[in-house]
């Protein structure tokens, strides 16, 4: 149905209305106050069938999702640098040698990238965690001692954000094969042998892969 709206508009069908400006009208109103050379469709057999029959509005969808999930990605591990510098975080968690005794792809780029954040940090360090801050409850005659370890929040990071890495580049791998993708059907193929076609009827308009990965990406960002 969003296709077969889209193509009226754009094959500027009399009975086709769109909302422009505010206001809804004819789509060839529409296209002419947008200054839009209408696109004049001569449609032949099977022409409609390819402009309505697929999954491409969902792939649409998909891809501003996608898109905005990966900035939502970055703006939550710059987020997590700032939380460790002001927390004058222990960095060990993030030690490359961690990571690859369990070498998920995601997880050693999110370990990477934060010590790329954080190279040189003066605050992330044994000299600043000993610092005493006026609003620390913190025994004088004790001396500080080395952390051990940060909270779970801060030192699993790597294991938490390094599944939405891995999601998100399975999601773009699919993103990736539906955009250069034929999804409508019939589909008309050059014969093998001889001059001619062949008309071969499939199922490729089906969005599961679609749906699945956009499943996927629901949870991974929650």
């Amino acid at each position: 149905a969003p296709l077969a709206y889209l193509a009226a508009a754009i094959a500027g069908f009399d009975e086709a209305e769109v909302m422009y400006r505010g206001q809804r009208m004819r789509a060839t109103q529409a296209i002419e106050q947008a200054g839009i050379a209408p696109v004049k469709f001569d449609l032949k057999a099977k022409d409609a069938s390819a402009l309505i029959n697929g999954c491409t509005a969902s792939l649409a969808v998909a891809i501003l999702a996608a898109h905005d999930a990966r900035h939502l990605l970055t703006d939550a591990c710059l987020s997590l640098g700032l939380t460790l510098e002001a927390m004058r975080a222990e960095m060990s968690a993030f030690d490359p040698r961690i990571q690859m005794a369990r070498p998920h792809a995601g997880q050693i780029k999110t370990a990477e990238v934060i010590r790329t954040l954080l190279n040189g940090s003066t605050r992330t360090t044994h000299e600043a965690r000993a610092v005493q801050l006026p609003d620390e409850l913190r025994r004088t005659d004790i001396p500080y001692t080395a952390r051990i370890q940060d909270v779970y929040s801060l030192r699993c990071a790597p294991q938490v954000y390094g599944p939405v890495f891995d999601a998100l580049d399975y999601i773009d791998t699919i993103i990736g094969k539906e955009i250069n993708s034929a999804t409508d059907n019939p589909l008309i193929f050059n014969k093998e042998e001889g001059e001619g076609f062949e008309i071969i009827s499939g199922g490729n308009f089906h969005g599961q892969y679609l749906a699945q990965a956009m499943d996927l990406l629901a949870m991974a960002i929650t």
